[in-house]
């Protein structure tokens, strides 16, 4: 073995002890941290160099590690000062719209997404069919949206919304992820410079296991790096546009807004003539369907005469059915005669005797 290669060689097994002994020092600290470099393994003098290059970028954080959060990944998870960053809220709210113009009230409703800048996530309508509508039935109809609004205009469009209908029920809440944000965005710096420190070492590897080895290690920093990138853009489009999900129901009357505490005899009346509006309402429904439907209802009910009819006609002329009819009306016969004659003071026996 020559001289070169035995200097090569004690300053690798140097290097690996030093990062032994650096690792098991941090271990005794807290583990809170933002994710760790992933070690690098000494692949030749070249590499070792690169290696313990990396590490002491890492451990001393250079401004080259700062990302535009402006803190560093030694912070451990810290989030920096508040007046260095700016908050990520995430808005979203749900609202139950009722409404007495279901197709008008829809239309505003896509006219005031589309002027504040927003889209429909999701739309889904049911209710009335062609046949229940041409009989007049339009109360039942409702539709469900899942709105993306500009976060500046989520006032805009929640406040909107009682000039169209009656909101009965109304929940605004937030999430408040400006931690986890950039936390993420200081992992996702780390990564970065740890990509680059390994993409050097790879243009550099003399051996093709030196840069299989490189390889896998990059493999596993790129992949936390599309995974970090993922989070990040989904946080992006979370606080950049808020949700609202509207529900939108067709109504004859507006829930009443509750202003005042009703006397016992107050919700009595009240409660009495909402049921004479039912029963109003059941009945002209009634109705409205009979007629509606009379034009097979009156076929059916001849077809049912006629069934019946046939029916008795098989049973009179049963012989068996016949005989039993005629002794079932001969024992009531007996039964009436024998009551008369109780009533009359007999002892069974008939005028004749008498």
């Amino acid at each position: 073995m020559t001289t070169r290669k035995r200097r090569v060689l004690s300053l690798i097994l140097v290097i690996v002890l030093a990062l032994g002994f650096t690792a098991c020092g941090r271990s005794s600290k807290s583990t809170a941290a933002t994710p760790q470099a992933a070690p690098v393994p000494a692949y030749g003098s070249y590499a070792a160099d690169m290696a313990a290059e990396a590490e002491d970028a890492w451990i001393e954080s250079p401004a080259e590690m700062k990302g535009e959060s402006g803190f560093s990944s030694r912070d451990n998870g810290q989030v920096p000062a508040a007046a260095n960053m700016a908050e990520k809220i995430i808005y979203n709210a749900e609202v139950t719209l009722e409404t007495t113009e279901f197709d008008a009230a829809l239309d505003r409703i896509q006219v005031l997404v589309a002027e504040l800048g927003g889209f429909m996530e999701s739309t889904s309508i049911s209710g009335s069919n062609y046949s229940s509508i041409s009989r007049g039935n339009v109360g039942t109809r409702s539709a469900y949206f899942t709105i993306r609004i500009p976060s500046e205009h989520f006032n805009t469009l929640t406040g909107s919304l009682s000039d169209i209908g009656n909101v009965p029920y109304s929940r605004t809440y937030s999430r408040n992820i400006t931690t986890q944000y950039y936390d993420t965005q200081s992992r996702l710096d780390a990564y970065r410079v740890q990509e680059k420190r390994l993409l050097e070492m790879l243009s550099i590897a003399e051996t093709v296991e030196d840069m299989l080895a490189i390889q896998r290690e990059l493999t596993d920093v790129q992949y936390e790096l599309d995974s970090l990138t993922g989070t990040l853009r989904y946080y992006d489009n979370q606080v950049g546009y808020s949700t609202v999900n509207l529900d939108v129901q067709e109504v004859r009357d507006y829930t009443p807004e509750p202003t005042v505490r009703l006397t016992y005899w107050e919700r009595m009346e009240k409660g009495f003539r909402e049921s004479l509006k039912a029963t109003g309402r059941f009945f002209t429904e009634l109705f409205l369907w009979l007629v509606t439907s009379l034009p097979w209802l009156v076929p059916l009910a001849v077809v049912l005469a006629v069934l019946i009819a046939l029916l008795r006609r098989k049973v009179r002329r049963d012989p068996e059915r016949a005989r039993a009819r005629a002794e079932r009306r001969e024992a009531k016969r007996r039964r009436r005669a024998e009551r008369k004659a109780r009533k009359n003071g007999g002892d069974g026996a008939g005028p004749e005797e008498k």
